[in-house]
């Protein structure tokens, strides 16, 4: 192409359209990217909480449950959290109900986890009398 067919008009039409056709589609884009932002916290906060531990002691249990915002809360047998109705604490999950649906949950780990201690067996004492210490025996200087 030389000078003279730009001057002439040859090239003016393709490099007019170009923006014009490219609008639309930059617009779209705009707006797809938008509408992605407006809904990306109605999308997080419908999200049901992760399960991500069970606390099972003699006297009590709880299940500890995770948002996906980070925060995180507690909770006991009977408990609702997130749209969950916590039915049973059990170890190594949790039975929860939603929309009349029953499931168990087993903990899953975040990011951040660490693999969970082996669970602590309570060790018996030993019966009867204590052991004797054996006498102490002096050295020879």
């Amino acid at each position: 192409m030389h000078r003279a067919d730009i001057v002439a008009g040859r090239w003016v039409a393709p490099v007019v359209l170009m923006p014009v056709v490219l609008m639309p589609v930059v617009l779209m884009l705009v707006v797809l990217m938008l509408a992605v932002l407006a809904f990306a916290p109605v999308a997080a906060q419908q999200m049901p909480p992760r399960l991500a531990g069970v606390i099972v002691a003699p006297d009590r249990r709880v299940a500890i449950f995770a948002f996906p915002d980070g925060s995180w809360t507690v909770a006991g047998e009977g408990d609702t959290v997130g749209g969950l109705t916590v039915l049973r604490i059990v170890p190594g999950g949790a039975d929860v109900a939603a929309d009349g649906d029953r499931r168990r949950l087993s903990p899953v780990p975040g990011p951040a986890a660490v693999p969970a201690a082996p669970p602590v067996l309570p060790v018996p004492l030993p019966q009867g009398p204590a052991p004797q210490r054996p006498e102490r025996r002096s050295r020879p200087h």
